[in-house]
């Protein structure tokens, strides 16, 4: 059976008047005697201590009060517990028996699955874009005009054709040709005048 916050802390309250033997709504009153005043902090430190994500107005609610008693109530029991005015033998008797309640536990875990979950879903809502690789720029000539990348590459492609003794007859090599094919280099005049007397003299018509 689940509980609400408020009733895990009334629960906690319960377990903090057991060990100072005194009844829970003694604690909510205003006397200042530390045989109620202790107890009080107390509740406050391990309301806060125990994670069930209460907020401190929520805590302080509980024993009549508002959240500046509950930061006031929590920075004092520290104190208290390092000057051995609250044991801590009491501290992790008290603590023990909230850890050992299973409605206060199933609503700590209740926060750290919610927690979780959120975390689930934000995992799935990010998703890795697929790298796209970039497409090589095209290198452009403004000898475009006179022979196209296009025509070359259908001179090349024709039966017959040795793009090696092309190559050797217009004098130039074939690694020049090959990044001009690849477009890794632009088509120059240089090479359209030593290119096009040889793709002319095998029949090669430019458009």
């Amino acid at each position: 059976m689940y509980i609400t916050k408020e009733q895990a802390l009334e629960k906690i309250l319960a377990y903090v008047a057991e060990s100072y033997n005194v009844e829970p709504e003694q604690i909510k009153l205003e006397s200042r005697i530390s045989e109620l005043t202790y107890p009080r902090h107390l509740y406050c430190y391990l309301a806060n201590k125990v994670k069930i994500n209460a907020s401190l107005g929520l805590i302080s609610g509980v024993i009549d009060r508002n959240h500046a008693t509950a930061i006031h109530s929590i920075s004092k029991c520290k104190t208290l517990i390092k000057s051995g005015k609250i044991q801590k033998s009491r501290v992790d008797k008290i603590l023990s028996k909230i850890m050992s309640d299973n409605q206060i536990t199933n609503l700590i875990v209740g926060q750290k699955i919610s927690t979780v979950q959120v975390k689930r879903k934000m995992k799935k809502k990010i998703r890795k874009l697929p790298a796209v690789s970039k497409p090589a720029p095209k290198i452009k000539s403004k000898y475009d005009s006179l022979l196209k990348f296009e025509e070359l590459e259908c001179f090349f492609a024709q039966a017959g054709i040795n793009a090696s003794g092309c190559c050797k007859e217009a004098g130039i090599t074939n690694t020049y040709l090959g990044l001009i094919m690849n477009k890794k280099r632009p088509i120059t005049k240089g090479f359209i005048e030593k290119m096009l007397p040889v793709m002319q003299k095998y029949g090669f018509k430019i458009s």
